[in-house]
């Protein structure tokens, strides 16, 4: 194992960048960049947020994080609403097109999974799948353990 194909981490930008390709022809389709889908997913996983927390999820700047909010609010994607514990604060949402979008977009994406799934037995699938959930919790615990004793 030489190489960067040969790390977890290489494994799992491969895979990232092919269910991307997959996803890209339904977002042109759609009319939205990759850079609006990678917002409005961060919307849906979030439930809602603030848009400092936005630019944490997505590794932006503030001010590029302020720029992008609002052209998908202007797109009709997302929404902006005050937050029920500070009014000073806003919270971001989607708004049903929002949803449709996500949604429209991860059926592509869980067809194509299924179909590359398809030729791959079914137990070796689970294992892999079990695996990377244990080495998710793994690596989050490791991660708060470290944050705790920063």
């Amino acid at each position: 194992m030489d190489g960067v194909g040969d790390t977890l981490s290489g494994q799992a930008g491969l895979l990232t960048e092919l269910l991307a390709e997959v996803a890209n022809p339904i977002l042109r389709e759609l009319g939205i960049s990759r850079a609006t889908f990678d917002l409005i997913s961060a919307v849906a996983g979030a439930g809602d947020a603030s848009q400092a927390e936005l630019a944490r999820r997505l590794g932006v700047a503030p001010a590029t994080m302020s720029e992008a909010i609002q052209k998908t609010i202007q797109a009709g994607l997302i929404e902006r609403s005050p937050d029920p514990s500070d009014a000073r604060l806003k919270r971001i949402s989607l708004t049903a097109k929002g949803r449709a979008v996500i949604r429209t977009t991860f059926q592509s994406i869980k067809a194509a999974e299924r179909e590359a799934l398809d030729r791959i037995p079914a137990e070796d699938w689970e294992n892999a799948l079990r695996t990377l959930r244990t080495l998710n919790r793994s690596l989050a615990e490791i991660i708060a353990k470290k944050s705790q004793n920063s």
